[in-house]
This record gives C-alpha cells, sequence and structure tokens, in this order.
C-alpha cells in the first residue's frame, strides 16, 4: 500500500497539472499574448437546465 505522504504528494500533482492543463487552454482568451501564442480551441457555452444534453449534443455532431 502507498504511504499516505506519498499518495498526498499524487494527489497534489494531480490537482496541478489539471490547473495548469485548464490555465493552457484558457491562454486563448489573453489579450496580452500574440497570435502565435493563443490556443486555437473553440470555446463555446453551454445551455444551462434541461437543455444542455441537447446542446452538447449538437456540438458533438458536427466534430463526428
Amino acid at each position: 500500500m502507498t504511504d499516505p505522504s506519498q499518495r498526498a504528494a499524487n494527489l497534489e500533482q494531480q490537482y496541478v497539472n489539471e490547473y495548469e492543463g485548464t490555465e493552457q487552454a484558457l491562454t486563448g482568451l489573453d489579450p496580452e499574448k500574440d497570435e502565435e501564442n493563443q490556443t486555437k480551441d473553440r470555446i463555446e457555452a453551454v445551455a444551462k437546465d434541461e437543455q444542455a444534453e441537447d446542446h452538447v449534443e449538437k456540438m458533438a455532431d458536427g466534430d463526428r
């Protein structure tokens, strides 16, 4: 079994990696960065409430 302190360190690193991944995806929104350093991913808001599933399905259809 893994040492609790090692497990805590692993979890911390996992959260840091997830945070950094999110930060990297959002750099396309930074007006301070030049065009080369902007992300190219499409960012789109998803509908709220019960319409969210339908909205996500429609978004995914174009990607198939």
